[in-house]
């Protein structure tokens, strides 16, 4: 017989290779985040003068408070296509059942 493929394997009932996906899509959004925080700091300098390490007191609140009000859209956005999915699939496993039951009727 083959050797099985890593990918095959399991990990707490998880998948190896769901595993190694969700990490890259970590490593890349944190990755977009960095990138994204020295470009936003790179455009205050140029275009407004402001910088977020020496700007004053109230700034860095603010650039905390954006940072969390786009979590929270990105998380709202996440969550619904996430049930519309959801929807999808249960819907498209109860034409599934149906078909199999007229089949073998």
């Amino acid at each position: 017989p083959a050797p099985a493929s890593w990918q095959n394997e399991s990990v707490g009932g998880v998948r190896v290779e769901r595993l190694v996906a969700l990490a890259g899509v970590g490593a890349l959004s944190y990755s977009t985040y960095v990138l994204g925080s020295e470009a936003l700091d790179a455009t205050m300098v140029a275009q407004l003068g402001i910088s977020r390490s020496k700007s004053v007191a109230a700034f860095g609140p603010f650039v905390t408070l954006l940072g969390l009000v786009y979590s929270t859209l990105l998380s709202n956005i996440y969550s619904f296509y996430l049930s519309r999915q959801s929807k999808i699939l249960d819907d498209l496993f109860a034409e599934t059942y149906a078909v199999r039951d007229l089949y073998e009727a």
